[in-house]
């Protein structure tokens, strides 16, 4: 049996993983402005900032988002988040791949329903 790839192509991302690569890939924010477009996208559900910041340093260690400097920020703020190379390769196959199965499940729900088996 052939070995499978190992790094950031190869390994699924979580949903949040996912929902902060499509908030980055639009440019970088600090861990605030990552919080506040999640919960804006999903509806009012928050993001505790614990979390967010766990996910942030595993997906950075990953290779998916670097630090990227910000010339405005005082002397108090961190860096901005930055979605690398291999995080916008990442993105567009998993965008691809949730693409293909909301097309399935859109299509299924605009024929005649959802069909269930043995029915």
């Amino acid at each position: 049996m052939a070995d499978r790839p190992r790094g950031p192509r190869s390994a699924a991302l979580t949903r949040i993983e996912f929902l902060i690569l499509a908030v980055l890939v639009r440019g970088p924010s600090h861990g605030y402005g990552i919080a506040q477009a999640l919960t804006d996208r999903l509806a009012g559900e928050r993001v505790r900032p614990g979390s967010l910041y766990r996910v942030l340093d595993r997906m950075m260690d990953r290779g998916l988002l670097e630090a990227v400097d910000d010339p405005e920020a005082s002397a108090e703020r961190r860096s901005l988040y930055g979605v690398t190379d291999e995080g916008l390769v990442v993105a567009r196959r998993e965008a691809a791949l949730l693409r293909g199965f909301a097309d399935d499940i859109q299509s299924e729900l605009s024929s005649d329903g959802p069909r269930l088996k043995g029915a």
